[in-house]
């Protein structure tokens, strides 16, 4: 008998192993990521910033005008008023204007009495019947003052003010040079009242605002 024989090889089984590789990010994109975050951060900063001191702009100037027109109201009450006296007769000489300065008034009127129980009594010595509006400093503030009574303290009706214009005007519209040497000429009187805002803005200075009001005393020269 023949006999056959076979080579056998061995079978073996190939593995082809491809390339490990991790998830996640390079450094590169990393820090390309972080730039961005940071321009973005900036930038959000930057606008909050801004809308910030705007804010901030707009809440000055309103607490500026409304003072200011607080104070202007308030003037113009009193000095329309200046010279009342009820009690007067109609031939006697009103109580009127004592002294007109460009940056100051200072009148009488009788509008309670010493009880202060607002029934006028015939003089002007009581509390609010010697009425003075001027320019005073305190605190390194300059600020609009009321006096209520002759030697009295200024009570403060704005601050930070910058001026205070008052011109005086006779009965035909002409101008009186101040301070008025004949105060019963008077009878009409124009307020300026020029006020600035409690900080600087970085890139404008003091806002101001001027307020122009006329005021014509009623009791003046009657």
């Amino acid at each position: 008998m023949l006999s056959m024989s076979h080579d056998r090889q061995p079978f073996v089984h190939r593995v082809t192993r491809r390339p490990f590789r991790t998830s996640g990010f390079t450094l590169v994109e990393v820090l390309i990521a972080m730039s961005i975050s940071l321009v973005v951060i900036m930038s959000l900063y930057s606008a909050f910033t801004l809308q910030y001191k705007n804010i901030n702009v707009q809440e000055q100037v309103a607490e500026m005008q409304q003072s200011a027109r607080v104070a202007m109201d308030r003037m113009i009450q009193d000095i329309r008023m200046a010279g009342y006296n009820p009690t007067r007769a109609l031939a006697s000489p009103a109580i009127g204007t004592i002294n007109a300065a460009a940056d100051s008034i200072q009148f009488t009127l009788d509008v309670t009495n010493a009880a202060g129980t607002g029934i006028p009594e015939g003089d002007t010595q009581d509390m609010n019947e010697n009425i003075t509006f001027g320019i005073f400093t305190s605190g390194d503030i300059q600020r609009l003052g009321r006096k209520a009574i002759a030697g009295g303290n200024y009570q403060t009706m704005a601050e930070h003010v910058q001026s205070i214009l008052l011109t005086y005007y006779d009965r035909n519209g002409n101008i009186l040079t101040a301070p008025v040497s004949a105060p019963s000429e008077i009878r009409r009187i124009k307020v300026s009242l020029t006020v600035r805002t409690a900080k600087q803005d970085p890139n404008y200075g003091y806002r101001t605002f001027t307020l122009e009001s006329f005021v014509t005393p009623r009791n003046v020269g009657f």
